[in-house]
């Protein structure tokens, strides 16, 4: 299935990928199933070294040249850096916030208020450790988690009914601008 990364952009010192969903950016220990980093590391060998690894336990996950990452559900566009220079500087763009992230997403209900901004410290879930949660169902340290929102429609409604409402028949197609990258 690693054959569904898509290139979309090359150069000498970077490349940027389409991830589609069900595609894990880096492997969990669980699954058999190629992930973005060991192709990166399967088609441009030169990258072992590039970036920075973390561990979990005590096992060291390599991430090959890869300066964000985005949820295994989630389709959109990663960038890898294929040098250590350019490890360097995409990250220092990410973390001063240089670059802006972009989601397009259909949530549940009718979002009232056309533009506005999530304010919601985020925690490991209670549920799964490997998930991520807000309020009473997150737990350990939390995390600033700030993203603005624009509606871009509203899904199942008559459009002159603009209300709130968590009815499962309707939707709220926004667009998300996370500004901590959470």
């Amino acid at each position: 299935q690693h054959n569904t990364l898509t290139i979309l952009l090359e150069t000498d010192t970077y490349l940027v990928l389409n991830k589609p969903a069900g595609i894990s950016v880096h492997p969990d220990g669980k699954s058999d199933q190629m992930t973005v980093s060991e192709w990166v590391l399967e088609q441009y060998s030169e990258t072992e070294n590039v970036g920075e690894s973390f561990v979990v336990g005590d096992r060291e996950i390599p991430r090959p040249g890869i300066v964000h990452r985005i949820d295994k559900d989630t389709t959109g566009c990663l960038i890898i850096a294929k040098t250590q220079e350019m490890f360097l500087h995409l990250k220092d763009q990410f973390q001063n916030q240089k670059v802006q992230k972009e989601y397009h997403a259909c949530v549940y209900g009718s979002i009232g208020k056309d533009i506005g901004e999530i304010d919601e410290p985020i925690g490991r879930s209670t549920g799964d450790i490997r998930k991520w949660a807000t309020g009473r169902f997150a737990r350990g340290e939390l995390r600033d988690a700030i993203t603005d929102y624009q509606v871009l429609a509203r899904l199942g409604l008559p459009e002159d009914i603009v209300r709130e409402s968590t009815d499962h028949d309707v939707y709220t197609y926004v667009v998300c601008r996370p500004k901590t990258g959470r």
